[in-house]
């Protein structure tokens, strides 16, 4: 993998995007947020169900006449359609948000590398030379931490088994 970024973010460049996202929200004024609880409680169209709701749609285009008066025929098919329409947007907002956060991760990978290198330095360069509040913070994150069932411990007898 040879993915090395150098690139700078700017404050401008930032509230920019920022603009345009929040124009893109402007463009979506109906955007809803669910909850946990009401997205549980949804009955789910998933892959067969969009093929479900486009044979529905077909038919009911055919027959016209077979629905009851009081279904909504018109926002039926608003429905369909911007279903339709926010799955093209949701496709690309997905592509963008996956190369965001590859990017993100890859740039987290690069600094944190970078930041090995640092403490390895100041390890080097010892005590006392303005650094102790950097080693101390680099040894509480690379402290170890406590064994978990099955691996070595005093109270299981230090061979990865528990005693009895």
């Amino acid at each position: 993998m040879d993915h090395d970024i150098s690139a700078d973010l700017t404050p401008e460049a930032i509230e920019q995007v920022r603009v345009h996202l929040r124009a893109i929200e402007i463009l979506l004024p109906f955007l809803i947020a669910l909850t946990n609880d009401e997205r549980r409680q949804l009955p789910k169209a998933g892959d067969a169900g969009i093929s479900f709701i486009e044979h529905c749609y077909a038919a009911i285009e055919t027959y016209q006449g077979m629905m009851p008066r009081d279904f909504d025929l018109d926002e039926y098919k608003r429905d369909v359609a911007l279903r339709a329409a926010l799955a093209v947007i949701a496709v690309e907002i997905a592509r963008l948000h996956t190369r965001v956060q590859d990017t993100l991760m890859l740039v987290g990978s690069e600094a944190y590398a970078g930041s090995l290198e640092v403490y390895a330095a100041s390890q080097r360069a010892g005590k006392g030379q303005g650094l102790d509040h950097l080693l101390g913070l680099a040894r509480r994150r690379f402290a170890r931490r406590p064994k978990r069932n099955g691996d070595e411990t005093p109270e299981n007898g230090g061979n990865g088994t528990p005693t009895p």
